[in-house]
């Protein structure tokens, strides 16, 4: 699904994974390099503390840690 943005900072907001004890939230480029990146958050929400690139298709992925291991979304 794309999503046409206008802020250079959106909101990432996702639903909680059960027993997720933190997230981390990273942006990629189109060449699947990284321009962002949350860290380790406990929030199932976060916005970059940087200005995203503009024109540029952007994807982005939310790991969750749990007690039983990783689960990324997207995969």
């Amino acid at each position: 699904m794309a999503t046409a943005v206008t802020s250079p900072r959106p909101r990432f907001a996702w639903t909680a994974a059960p027993d997720a004890t933190t997230y981390t939230v990273s942006v990629f480029d189109d060449r699947f390099n990284e321009v962002a990146s949350s860290g380790p958050i406990t929030s199932t929400e976060w916005s970059p503390s940087r200005d995203l690139p503009r024109n540029q298709v952007l994807s982005w992925q939310v790991v969750a840690e749990s007690p039983a291991g990783r689960l990324a979304t997207p995969t």
